[in-house]
């Protein structure tokens, strides 16, 4: 196994005991390696009260399993049983749901951002969009006390209202100071826990750069330090963790840097103070972003191929052990999957593909 560390200053707040120093000298796990071996006895079903692609998924604390097309917004209260379609405001789609009061919905239009207080009935403009607007919703996210909204502007800043949209302020710009570089904010994380904290790979990245990296805010966008190194040969995608009977873990999903090098799957175990490398695709894998864990035993880590011309890695992979060994669990022709949710009480796992979603019941 690779032991990656975040630089000098994250690393020496980092204490890491002997066992996992052990664990981290254990060789990665091989995506080729056990590849039929399938210990789990159910299987996956296409869900057929879904009648649309899903291109995201996001468990609410009331146990609701919300998804979103590229045109709507569902919502699912038995487990993806059956789905209501939430209301799009008359110029835009529905792009979230408050974590905490579900009657709070988000959407992006031509004008900007809006905001419905009522489940959808009516909606406001809280946020004008950037000029010209851009093609595809920006970057945004919702704290998980529901007190704070991120939203990222034109790849170049990251605003945050402490207001449900009545007032903004820059916490984030990134700067373009020295060589050429592409400013991006594709990523707003907020913690799962802590209403203060925030995930974003916001930065100006080069090919030099080798990946790119993931910057956090502990106070709202006061300061700022790094959580993810650039140099890892991956684009970081999606991002799980930070809650359960081990805080500190996290996994982390990113895309492959350049042609030809492999997406990989992540792990820390002491806050974002040292990476290490669990899980490294096949070269055909194009795209890797669908990745879900169980906060009650985080040794057991889900993950699949978005994008990937050869039909035998589409499927999900499943490993009960943190990463060292993987198998794929159950049927493989599933699609390209574009995310992984696990249900509240864990009773089932669903899959976001372009077809719709796909649940296996434990």
């Amino acid at each position: 196994m690779t032991k990656m560390n975040s630089g000098p200053s994250i690393a020496a707040r980092a204490m890491v005991g002997l066992l996992a120093a052990l664990w981290l000298l254990a060789p990665a796990a091989s995506a080729q390696e056990d590849r039929t071996a399938n210990s789990f006895s159910s299987d996956w079903t296409l869900l057929a009260g879904y009648q649309d692609g899903s291109q995201a998924l996001m468990v609410l604390p009331s146990g609701a399993i919300v998804s979103r097309s590229s045109t709507a917004m569902y919502r699912s209260d038995d487990d993806g049983d059956t789905w209501t379609m939430l209301p799009n405001p008359p110029d835009g789609v529905a792009i979230a749901a408050d974590p905490v009061d579900s009657q709070v919905l988000y959407a992006f239009g031509m004008a900007g951002l809006e905001r419905s207080p009522d489940g959808g009935a009516t909606w406001q403009q809280i946020r004008a969009a950037s000029n010209p607007p851009p093609a595809t919703a920006a970057p945004f996210a919702i704290s998980s006390d529901h007190r704070q909204l991120f939203l990222a502007e034109a790849n170049q800043d990251i605003q945050r209202s402490p207001d449900a949209g009545a007032s903004w302020q820059q916490i984030y710009q990134v700067s373009q100071s020295g060589s050429p570089c592409m400013p991006t904010i594709t990523m707003l994380i907020p913690h799962p826990t802590d209403g203060q904290r925030l995930m974003t790979d916001a930065g100006c990245y080069a090919g030099r750069d080798f990946g790119h990296g993931l910057q956090q805010t502990r106070d709202g966008g006061r300061t700022w330090s790094q959580f993810f190194p650039t140099a890892q040969e991956v684009n970081p995608c999606t991002l799980v963790g930070g809650q359960g009977s081990q805080a500190n873990r996290w996994y982390l999903v990113g895309n492959p840097f350049a042609p030809g090098v492999p997406a990989a799957l992540l792990r820390s175990d002491d806050d974002g103070a040292t990476w290490n490398q669990v899980l490294q695709t096949e070269s055909a894998v194009q795209r890797l972003c669908a990745v879900a864990y169980d906060p009650t035993n985080p040794d057991t880590v889900w993950v699949a191929a978005g994008q990937t011309p050869d039909p035998t890695l589409t499927g999900v992979r499943a490993s009960s052990d943190a990463g060292r060994t993987w198998s794929y669990l159950g049927r493989q022709d599933i699609g390209w999957v574009n995310a992984l949710a696990r249900a509240a009480d864990g009773s089932v796992l669903l899959a976001a593909t372009n077809e719709g979603i796909w649940r296996l019941s434990f």
